[in-house]
């Protein structure tokens, strides 16, 4: 078997407990890893209806074939596992230099089940895993609790993942957090740890999969990178940067604002022009073996604190916390993103939580409410949220909740549960569709702005060739999600690049039709995970606000009536029936005969 092992490990934290399971060479084929393997996995292990914070619930690491194999974007894995938020399956991913550990575990996959018995976290190498008890760690920090953990069981060569005092105290947004910057942010993955009174996993390892075609294979990886360096990938990558993203998503009106009540930020130029300052830019961040640096750590003016604060932000940190809580200071924005890192607070959904709580204020509903533009009132919010304390409990399982004790229902933003990110799908129409259509109710916005500009997306003149094109680059993200590369490649790897990477790594052939079949299956896999939990296609809608209120001089506006013809277009090129089931007689070539079984 090359580019994998063919094994999963079981850890089961009840008992104290591993099991070792062979991966068999027909799921691997079918599923490739990644996002696949991982549904799959999660599908056939967690019966229908358990509650997500309940010791059945599992948790699963799959990595991918290209995962450490030397190609640059390829340093990530993803977790999935049933969200505490939506009840449905649960998906983060995450780069950084945690992924290559997993993987030299000499596992394909890790399946964490039960709950301790009390504070603990373990470490999984491969020669075996080691259970330690957390008490004296159990409500740090983030930060502080990652260093704790390497203190106690030596930092040469590991890495760790960890939850803060969100996670501790099973809130909703509470995330997953390595190297301090990096997140495992949305849908409460957080949460399911701290359910299982795991404070955090230490990776470490030295084993390494065999690759079909080395010396073939690193050729190609100097081309991809030649390409992209030179290329035009790169200088898209370059245009479509932090700032420029803020300047073109005001611009167009899609720059999510004031809980969701405008498409721009007044005073976003700000935030644009202090980011721009070469002086805030303390290092380029670059995921292993990745030369792009596409993230940078971004600094706090000394002048203004008393120490320097540094965080790396995207897009997504700067609507939500800047343009959803309407803050234009970039130094405000910073000190709050980190201030999530270290609460274990994914900062996409703190700040609508708290833009929410703003509005929930001034409608006279919530007592010690945030404000608008204050930092500090912001902060002290959170920290009520994260500590499930004061009024900061009403948002402990998350808006949905919180909104219906409220009274609130029909203002709160979500989909099944979940907070939206990115673009305003009232403008990006696109956008749209991907948060209803999405397997937990979050797209990838950033990504999807890419094709968002290159084809035009902002509009329905065009309905079918927009489905269908949202379907092609969804198929590709899948493949992408399955083997796992970086997300931001999307634009670099094309469908021939695909099938030459698992040729060369795995020994696999794949022609684009079988790639797809392969991202039907992985689709087709999640939908009936769903569906087991009785999310049916009538649960597919966005907020009613967002299809009721325009924005931008009440110019854009995204109708019921467009949404339910571009579901239809896209239920019929996945091969659904009107309600969005996949019907059993279609299952036989887009599941293979073990996946219908264990579902």
């Amino acid at each position: 078997m090359y580019g994998s092992y063919g094994k999963l490990l079981i850890v089961d934290l009840s008992k104290m407990d591993i099991i070792e399971k062979e991966l068999e060479q027909e799921i691997i084929h079918e599923y490739l890893g990644g996002r696949g393997l991982g549904a799959y996995l999660l599908a056939k292990m967690l019966a229908p209806g358990e509650d997500p914070l309940s010791p059945h619930n599992v948790i699963v690491f799959a990595a991918g074939p290209a995962t450490d194999a030397g190609l640059a974007s390829a340093s990530g894995y993803g977790i999935f596992t049933k969200s505490p938020v939506t009840g449905l399956f649960a998906e983060a991913y995450c780069r950084g230099y945690l992924s290559p550990l997993i993987k030299r575990t000499g596992y394909d996959a890790i399946a964490i089940t039960g709950a301790a018995s009390k504070p603990s976290f373990i470490t999984i190498s491969e020669l075996g895993v080691n259970f330690y008890d957390a008490a004296e760690i159990w409500g740090m920090e983030t930060g502080i609790a990652e260093d704790s953990i390497l203190n106690a069981v030596g930092a040469a060569d590991s890495e760790v993942l960890s939850i803060g005092p969100a996670g501790e105290k099973m809130i909703g947004s509470a995330c997953l957090k390595s190297n301090r910057y990096r997140s495992f942010g949305r849908a409460g993955v957080g949460a399911v740890f701290g359910s299982k009174n795991l404070k955090g996993i230490v990776f470490r390892g030295g084993a390494q999969t065999n690759l079909f075609k080395e010396e073939e294979y690193n050729q190609w990886n100097k081309k991809i990178i030649n390409r992209s360096v030179s290329g035009r990938e790169n200088s898209a990558l370059k245009y479509f940067n932090v700032p420029s993203l803020v300047t073109i998503a005001n611009r167009k009106g899609c720059f999510t604002s004031g809980y969701w009540s405008g498409g721009f930020l007044e005073g976003w130029e700000q935030i644009v022009d202090a980011y721009r300052l070469k002086s805030r830019h303390v290092n380029g961040l670059s995921c292993q073996k990745c030369f792009r640096g596409c993230k940078e750590e971004t600094a706090v003016e000394e002048k203004k604190v008393s120490k320097k604060s540094v965080r790396s932000l995207d897009y997504n940190n700067i609507s939500a916390i800047g343009g959803l809580c309407r803050i234009t200071d970039l130094d405000s924005i910073i000190r709050l993103v980190e201030f999530c890192d270290r609460l274990g607070m994914d900062p996409v959904s703190a700040g609508n939580i708290a833009s929410f709580a703003v509005e929930a204020g001034l409608k006279g509903k919530l007592n010690k409410a945030p404000v608008y533009g204050e930092p500090d009132s912001i902060a002290r919010f959170l920290e009520s949220v994260a500590y499930g304390k004061d009024e900061g409990v009403l948002f402990a399982d998350g808006i949905r909740e919180a909104a219906a004790i409220l009274n609130m229902s029909d203002f709160a933003v979500h989909v099944r549960g979940l907070e939206p990110a990115g673009f305003d799908p009232r403008v990006v129409k696109a956008a749209g569709l991907s948060h209803i259509v999405s397997g937990f109710g979050e797209p990838n916005p950033e990504n999807l702005y890419f094709p968002g500009i290159s084809y035009g997306l902002f509009n329905l003149e065009k309905r079918n060739n927009l489905t269908r094109l949202f379907v092609e680059y969804e198929d590709k993200m899948n493949i992408i999600d399955s083997l796992v590369f970086c997300r931001n490649c999307h634009s670099l790897l094309q469908w021939e690049d695909l099938i030459t990477a698992i040729y060369l790594l795995t020994g696999e052939h794949y022609s684009a039709v079988g790639l797809r079949v392969v991202s039907a299956r992985n689709l087709a896999t999640i939908r009936l995970f769903n569906l087991n939990e009785s999310a049916a296609g009538s649960d597919e809608r966005l907020p009613s606000r967002l299809i009721k209120e325009p924005i931008n001089n009440k110019k854009d506006l995204i109708t019921l009536e467009e949404l339910e013809l571009m579901l239809k277009d896209y239920y019929l090129l996945r091969g659904w029936n009107e309600n969005g089931i996949t019907p059993r007689g279609n299952l036989n070539h887009q599941l293979s005969r073990r996946t219908i079984q264990c579902l």
